[in-house]
């Protein structure tokens, strides 16, 4: 009997005591992988229902914080990668804990970044530096930076803004850098380009400036001067009066074009019509021994534009082509139609002297001319090409130039078509 009392007395034990506290262990396994457990899954004593409960409540909190990480995360991801400054992560051991997609854009890198040492993927001094000084400091670091780099398959100077922050914990302790690199590159180049518009234009104002000051002491002094010579003088000044007057309005409206200011009025236009038009104006300022001739393609009658900008574009490119033309030479201005690319092709063909291959790219830049003291001589501010680009890039078209020295060039000028389809004119 009292054997069979102590057995029964085990199957007690072990039913009420060990089978719950086995079944506490293998739901504080579960609690540490993540799962959800219930505190009604064991029986036994109040203390084991009591931690059960407890774990229960514990493993509602982990599975909530694990979302709210997990959420976190994915909300860090898709700001990081809606930016497009390069942000990084560096610890103290100079490894790399986070980087965005933009890091590696601007510094052309296809790697994992995440892991390894900076020193290892990022060859630039400047940036190890900035990074290393505000690890070391404690302080924040900056500096601006330019190196040659591939940039879309282009070898180019590209520059950026460098700022690294030292990461504290609550003691003060740096744990860690955050590296921001913002591109700087079209800032520089606008910069670079203003420089050289403020120098073009301080040099093409110099000249009619000075011309207009020895010219007027001459007039203050008439004494010396007869009716013919003062005359002369008169028609000095008109002339270069002119010149100023004209490259002050090609740069207002290369302003206006540049800074979006222009928006073209379309509306249906009849080509014929407006061709003739524009040769009847143009006669006002054309020299007489030049021919001016239309070619438009079979078929097209009406084309979608802003004509009075269309007017300012073949003005320019009309009297550009007569200042390079010799006498009884023929300007044809016409139009083709691009299936390709479902455009209108414009074009103004000049017999001049042309232009050659190595010069043909630049024609469109700001005050550049092929002959500089030709173009002067002919009154050219050396910006209706670039004029003639800006306000077809704001048709939504382009312009190009082609060119045989001894031939002559053609100035091409693409719109694209606007004409209604049918279907958007049944709607």
């Amino acid at each position: 009997l009292l054997m069979v009392g102590i057995l029964v007395a085990a199957i007690w034990l072990l039913l009420r005591l060990y089978l719950p506290l086995y079944r506490l262990n293998d739901m504080i396994r579960r609690v540490r992988a993540g799962e959800k457990v219930q505190a009604w899954e064991i029986t036994g004593p109040t203390l084991i229902r009591q931690s059960a409960r407890l774990l229960s409540e514990l493993s509602d909190d982990f599975i909530r914080l694990r979302h709210a990480k997990v959420n976190a995360e994915i909300e860090l991801e898709s700001v990081l990668s809606s930016i497009e400054e390069g942000v990084m992560v560096v610890g103290v051991d100079g490894e790399i804990k986070l980087a965005n997609e933009s890091f590696n854009r601007l510094f052309t890198l296809d790697l994992e970044l995440v892991g390894t040492r900076l020193r290892d993927q990022i060859q630039v001094f400047e940036v190890n530096d900035v990074v290393t000084h505000a690890l070391e400091s404690g302080e924040e670091q900056g500096d601006f930076i330019s190196f040659p780099l591939t940039h879309d398959g282009k070898l180019s100077t590209r520059s950026y803004r460098l700022n690294g922050t030292p990461m504290k914990d609550e003691q003060g302790a740096v744990f860690g850098c955050l590296l921001v690199v913002a591109d700087f590159t079209k800032l520089k180049e606008m910069e670079s380009v203003e420089r050289q518009m403020v120098a073009s234009v301080s040099h093409e104002l110099r000249t009619p400036l000075a011309v207009f000051k020895g010219y007027l002491e001459a007039l203050i002094d008439q004494e010396k001067n007869g009716k013919k010579e003062t005359r002369r003088i008169l028609d000095v000044l008109s002339r270069h009066s002119n010149r100023l007057n004209q490259l002050v309005e090609d740069l207002l409206i290369l302003s206006r074009v540049e800074a979006r200011a222009l928006s073209p009025i379309f509306e249906p236009v009849n080509i014929s019509q407006f061709l003739n038009r524009v040769i009847e104006d143009a006669g006002h300022f054309l020299k007489p021994e030049i021919q001016l001739k239309t070619e438009i393609e079979t078929g097209i009658e009406v084309i979608h534009m802003d004509p009075f900008r269309m007017e300012q574009v073949f003005y320019n490119l009309i009297d550009n082509a007569q200042r390079h033309s010799e006498s009884s030479s023929a300007i044809r201005i016409g139009v083709k139609r691009d299936l390709a690319s479902g455009s209108y092709h414009f074009y103004v063909k000049d017999e001049g002297m042309g232009i050659s291959s190595d010069k043909l790219p630049l024609i469109f830049n700001r005050f550049y001319r092929v002959d500089r003291a030709r173009s002067r001589e002919r009154g050219g501010t050396g910006l209706g090409l670039t004029i003639v680009r800006e306000i077809m890039r704001a048709h939504g078209g382009d312009a190009w130039a082609e060119s045989d020295l001894g031939v002559g060039t053609n100035i091409w000028f693409s719109l694209p078509d606007r004409t209604p389809r049918q279907d958007d004119a049944d709607k």
